[in-house]
């Protein structure tokens, strides 16, 4: 009878190697059983292993690591090629001569070349990039067309040779252990600078592979320490959790860490492959990572994050929160809040982990409010060069158990800004709503209905309206910004002297659910927030709104 591996649900990080273990040996077609907190399969499992491994993680990332994207570039040369180059004028080719420098720079990278002699070609790689040149723009395509030729057919010969089964098992791999496995572990086996093993494959099969199958032939009764995760025996402390990133330390230098300077958490070849494997447990996009540790039952773990990745790969999501959201409400339909409640989300986020906890407020806010958040989606705005999008930003909050006031007062100064908004009124006004119901989950502002956004966003378009009449619009993102400062100060006069000469000067009474700011805090931002979208709303004709509502 073969011998059983059983895998159990432990804390976040391991669960996360656990998901990784099932989706790789899922992928290559082991037998693996599931129970209530564990996962079983047999020890033959772990025969070639090691090309499992890279052979899913390749496959989960390929559209997106540069090996892939080089090849891509075939079309592109289809296209420029046809009419006798007709299709190449100047942008065209500013685009190729961006094109080159990418496939350069990957050609000579590190994460290529020290793979090229395991590819046993007789094409150079090497001599091939340094042959690529760049098209000078300034000249004529008359001038330019036999290096353009020369240039296609260079390029032509190294999408050849990276499309061969070998330059994709190693150049592939070697992206996917620079852009994702070294995100989560460093330090042994590929990613020791002092491996002399150039084959990763080979070097990932020595460090946590062969280890295991020794392991397990041994007689272990006279082990005298035991594997801080699993609690097997083991004979050493050698092995730890030190070459996990933000996890573990330096157990030689750093003692102080530990409980009287004594080290006792060592952990089983076993448990360090389950390790091996948080790589393929967590869902990327971008340059972010998630995982869901629903550690309630196996099941649960693996449908929940499986759905993310399946969201992201199905509709090309560029967001792991777009993904996060719909599947979390696919979930919610389908099982009660006891069931998917007080659930761990676990954020790799600039190579830091991030944790939130999904309480029955949170998971009610994201489902009740699906359509509003789903209509934030593709919307954001430009700060210090980068880009922010609404859904992302606003589930971030949720997750972090914080309101939106800082954002949708953020969102309201751009808006009036019109420089980094590319969203409307509309998508703030629904962030107003997201708010709302969020603290009403807190119990804050029991007594009040989610009508009392409309109705205050309406009162700001009509004294909008108003000053548009007497041929004033011009004063009107003064006063916003008036407005605006009382808000963020939670300065009720000052809102309230602002908006008593607004109303005298247009000579209109002032509305019933202005005065109603003055009842508590909270509405007083709900209510001035939704007046002020209302007033600027105007600013959605502004050339940067391009999701108009």
């Amino acid at each position: 009878m073969e011998e059983k591996i059983t895998l159990y649900l432990e804390d976040w990080l391991y669960n996360a190697g656990i998901a990784g273990v099932y989706n790789i040996l899922t992928y290559s077609g082991d037998t693996i059983m599931k129970d209530k907190d564990s996962i079983t399969f047999d020890k033959e499992a772990l025969n070639n292993f090691e090309e499992k491994y890279f052979s899913y993680l390749i496959n989960k990332y390929e559209k997106i690591i540069p090996w892939r994207k080089i090849i891509e570039l075939e079309n592109t040369i289809e296209y420029l090629r046809q009419n006798d180059l007709s299709n190449l004028d100047k942008e065209n080719l500013e685009k190729l001569n961006n094109q080159i420098d990418y496939i350069k720079k990957n050609l000579r990278g590190n994460s290529f070349t020290k793979m090229y002699p395991l590819l046993e070609s007789e094409v150079d790689l090497a001599m091939l990039e340094k042959k690529l040149t760049k098209i000078n723009t300034k000249k004529s395509l008359d001038e330019n067309y036999q290096l353009i030729i020369d240039v296609f057919e260079t390029i032509e010969t190294i999408i050849n040779e990276l499309k061969k089964p070998k330059a994709k098992k190693y150049l592939a791999a070697r992206n996917i252990i620079y852009l994702y496995i070294n995100r989560f572990w460093n330090g042994v086996a590929f990613l020791n600078r002092n491996d002399k093993e150039l084959d990763p494959y080979i070097s990932y099969k020595k460090h946590f592979i062969d280890t295991i199958f020794d392991y397990l032939e041994k007689d272990k009764t006279k082990y005298s320490y035991r594997c801080s995760t699993c609690e097997n025996q083991i004979s050493n402390l050698d092995e730890n959790l030190a070459f996990m990133n933000k996890i573990g330390f330096d157990t030689g230098r750093k003692t102080s860490h530990v409980w009287n300077f004594y080290f006792d958490l060592g952990i089983c070849p076993i448990c360090k492959l389950v390790y091996s494997c948080v790589p393929a447990g967590f869902i990327f996009t971008g340059n972010k990572g998630i995982f869901v540790n629903a550690n309630n039952d196996i099941e649960n773990l693996i449908s929940i994050n499986n759905k993310i990745e399946d969201e992201i790969l199905k509709n090309d999501l560029n967001s792991t929160y777009s993904a996060f959201i719909k599947s979390m409400n696919e979930v919610m339909a389908k099982s009660t809040m006891y069931e998917v409640s007080d659930i761990q989300v676990v954020r790799l986020e600039n190579d830091n982990y991030r944790f939130s906890l999904l309480n029955a407020n949170v998971l009610n806010i994201v489902y009740k409010n699906r359509d509003q958040l789903s209509h934030l989606s593709g919307k954001y705005y430009h700060e210090n060069e980068n880009r922010y999008y609404l859904q992302e930003e606003v589930t971030k909050n949720l997750l972090d158990n914080q309101n939106l006031y800082l954002l949708i007062h953020k969102l309201l100064t751009y808006k009036l800004g019109k420089n980094n908004a590319y969203y409307s009124t509309r998508d703030i006004v629904n962030i107003i709503e997201i708010n709302f119901n969020y603290l009403r989950g807190l119990s804050y502002m029991e007594d009040w209905n989610s009508e009392i956004v409309d109705k205050a966003k309406a009162q700001g378009y009509y004294l909008r309206t108003e000053y548009e009449t007497k041929s004033n619009e011009n004063k009107i993102a003064g006063i916003s910004y008036r407005l605006l400062n009382s808000l963020k100060t939670n300065n009720k006069n000052s809102f309230m002297d602002t908006l008593l000469n607004c109303y005298l000067y247009v000579g209109k009474q002032v509305p019933k659910i202005i005065t109603e700011v003055l009842k508590d805090d909270e509405a007083f931002r709900t209510i001035g927030y939704a007046f002020v979208s209302g007033l600027i709303s105007g600013s959605d004709n502004n050339r940067n709104d391009n999701n108009k509502n």
